[in-house]
């Protein structure tokens, strides 16, 4: 019994002695295997989150910049901005200065010239005017005539006026076309005055000749001697002086159906050829007219001489007589 007890005891030694120092090995290395891992696991894991940091780090750092380039460029924006503000007002500035300075030298010409344009054409009315008041003429036409040259001398008076005052370039933009307008009708009326003048004028003659005609046929009926060439010539003469005053008459017509065409082209062209067939009439008369003055001077000549030669006969006659 007791070596049963005591070969227990010795085998239980034996078992301990060999098995405890294999588990104490076994176990050492296996905490030592847990230790290292642990520690790859917690390099590991300080390695990601390390690198997550960084990574974040790195982003942040990235929208920093981005941030800090916006911040930057919207200054830059916003000082150029300010920059160009302050430039463009004073360009602005100095654009409307000009802008101004042309626009009142712009004015102030236009005025000039429409106020010498206004007086002369003034000047010119009046002037015909009272040449129109010693046309003889019929009182209805010569009242036609001066009611249209005094309603052109008023209108272009107003129209003075009304330029005089400060106006701005939409009333001076009426006004020069009001003057445009007033030219048509100035243009129209004027050469109308000058015409309608002129054919008195060659009336005045004639009436003029006619009477001279009288005295140079009884001249020749008194006169002795050939008085066929002397009575032809003063048939030329009548003719020529007749000639004139139908020229003359019908250049008045002519000027008197005239009307204003006010933009009318039809009528522009029918009033500019009026006018020109009305001047060669007037040339036509005063043709006739320079023909008719060397007939006459061919008969004042003829009876010269043959008051001349008569005288001659007659002295020669009383020459004889006394011897």
């Amino acid at each position: 019994m007791k070596y049963h007890h005591i070969l227990y005891i010795a085998t239980l030694s034996l078992v301990l002695g060999t098995v405890m120092p294999l588990f104490a090995s076994a176990h050492v290395e296996s905490a030592s295997t847990f230790v290292t891992s642990e520690r790859n696991e917690m390099a590991s894991t300080s390695f990601s989150a390390r690198a997550r940091f960084a990574s974040t780090t790195a982003r942040f750092q990235e929208r920093a910049r981005y941030m800090r380039d916006e911040a930057r460029n919207e200054v830059n924006s916003a000082r150029k901005s300010i920059n160009n503000g302050m430039l463009g007002e004073r360009q602005n500035n100095r654009r409307n200065e000009m802008v101004n300075e042309m626009r009142n030298k712009f004015l102030e010409r236009a005025q000039s010239r429409i106020d010498r344009e206004v007086e002369r054409r003034v000047k010119m009315l009046e002037r015909f005017e009272s040449r129109v008041e010693n046309i003889h003429l019929p009182d209805k036409d010569k009242s036609a005539l001066q009611m249209a040259m005094q309603e052109q001398i008023q209108n272009l008076r107003n129209l003075k006026n009304t330029v005089a005052g400060n106006v701005g370039t939409t009333t001076l933009r009426s006004a020069i076309q009001s003057v445009k307008k007033s030219y048509r009708i100035f243009a129209l009326v004027v050469p109308k005055g000058a015409i309608t003048a002129s054919a008195d004028r060659v009336n005045q003659i004639v009436s003029q000749m006619r009477i001279f005609s009288t005295k140079l046929e009884e001249r020749i009926n008194s006169a002795s001697g050939d008085k066929t060439t002397l009575m032809s010539t003063l048939a030329d003469f009548n003719k020529k002086i007749e000639d004139a005053k139908e020229s003359a008459q019908s250049a008045i017509s002519e000027v008197n159906a005239i009307s204003p065409s006010n933009g009318d082209q039809a009528i522009f062209l029918s009033n500019r050829k009026a006018l020109r067939d009305a001047r060669t009439k007037l040339f036509s008369a005063r043709r006739d007219l320079m023909e008719a003055r060397k007939d006459a001077g061919e008969i004042v000549k003829g009876l010269f001489l043959m008051s001349s030669g008569m005288h001659a006969t007659v002295s020669a006659s009383s020459s004889a007589s006394a011897e």
